[in-house]
Parts: C-alpha cells; structure tokens; sequence
C-alpha cells in the first residue's frame, strides 16, 4: 500500500547545525556553491533531548514528564497539537511557544493544575525548559 501525499511536515525549521557550514564544491559544475543546506542539516533518526529527571529545571510531580525541547521538534515540524493525555501541559507550552494552536485533556485534576500553572507561565513570560 502506498502512504498518502496529504501529510505535513516542515523540515527547515527542525533543521540542525551543519558541522562545516560554509563548505563549498571544490571542482565540477557546482564549483564554488555550498555543498550543504545553509538553514542546516536534517536532524536524522537520533534525537539528543535529555531526560526529565529528579534534578531536571522542568521537573513535577508527574512520573513520566518528557522534556519541552522534544515536542517543540514535533510541534515545528508537523502542525498544531491535539494532545489526549495532556498531562503536566508540555506539548501545550511548545505549541504557544512557537506560536500554534493547542488542545489538550487530562483526568487527574492535579495535572490539570500543574499544567494550567506552567502553560500560563509559558504565556506570560516564558516558562524556563534549560
């Protein structure tokens, strides 16, 4: 079966350093143009984010929190969020931090909270990730 063309997917925005950014073809019929993307390389199959733990500047009192930095990839290079187990509101504060549309739900009314509290924070002044 053959995948469908109607699907989104924004890889310039997701784009990584380059490790020689201004490298450029040395002979043949691109002599003197640059030999790679200016915006940056594709980020590949390995994604380096690292892990909400104890210690963590993100860290709450969910179990399995996943860092900012994982879903503002997903957010940037795919669309708005719809998130059905929202959680502490992380996929949220990436979507308003990068100007999307966000909806989420969530059944434990302490993480409706928390994640009122850090999506607010994320509105009003940016919500500290790093």
């Amino acid at each position: 079966m053959i995948p469908p063309n109607d699907y989104v997917f924004n890889l310039d925005p997701v784009r990584i350093p380059q490790k020689y950014p201004g490298k450029k073809y040395f002979k043949g019929p691109n002599a003197g143009k640059y030999s790679c993307n200016p915006l940056g390389k594709n980020p590949g199959d390995l994604w380096i984010i690292p892990n909400v733990k104890s210690n963590h500047v993100e860290k709450t009192e969910h179990p399995c929190q996943f860092p900012v930095g994982l879903i503002e990839r997903l957010v940037l290079s795919m669309t708005n969020v719809f998130d059905p187990f929202l959680g502490t509101g992380t996929s949220i504060i990436a979507a308003v931090r990068h100007n999307r549309k966000g909806i989420g739900a969530e059944i434990v009314r302490g993480y409706v909270e928390i994640s009122h509290r850090r999506i607010e924070q994320e509105i009003k002044e940016r919500y500290s990730v790093r």
